[in-house]
């Protein structure tokens, strides 16, 4: 077994509050069937929708699978249990929809287009997904 000193213990507590403080935390979500979108209302009242179906594993999901979405860990990630799936919130909002492998997907069929005009960050996508 490990020992955790209390300084490991307060030193990772303080750094999970300055996490909540920092990264952005899900207050609410819901599926809009109209538009496709999954919309989240943050927690320093910004609104922040991604299409459902650019998240790795709800690709194929029905609206009534999408729908039954919720949040978990304070704000930090969203789940949909009966599909057993997670995403983290603050990935959503950085544009990370899935793994490396994934991403590199949907940037090669031209689904979704690099951040920016740098290319180093699509090929070296590409080259991470290719192994």
């Amino acid at each position: 077994m490990v020992d955790i000193t209390d300084e490991e213990i307060a030193a990772a507590e303080e750094r999970g509050r300055i996490a909540d403080d920092l990264e952005p935390r899900a207050t609410a979500v819901h599926y809009d069937r109209t538009t496709g979108l999954i919309v989240l209302q943050l927690k320093h009242a910004a609104v922040f929708s991604v299409p459902a179906r650019l998240l790795q594993g709800l690709e194929a999901a029905t609206d009534d699978e999408i729908s039954e979405v919720g949040i978990i860990g304070r704000g930090y990630g969203l789940e949909w249990e009966k599909l057993d799936l997670h995403h983290a919130v603050p990935a959503l909002v950085a544009g990370h929809y899935g793994t490396s492998r994934y991403m590199a997907g949907l940037l090669a069929r031209g689904t979704i287009r690099a951040f920016g005009d740098d290319t180093t960050q699509l090929r070296s996508q590409q080259k991470r997904a290719a192994s």
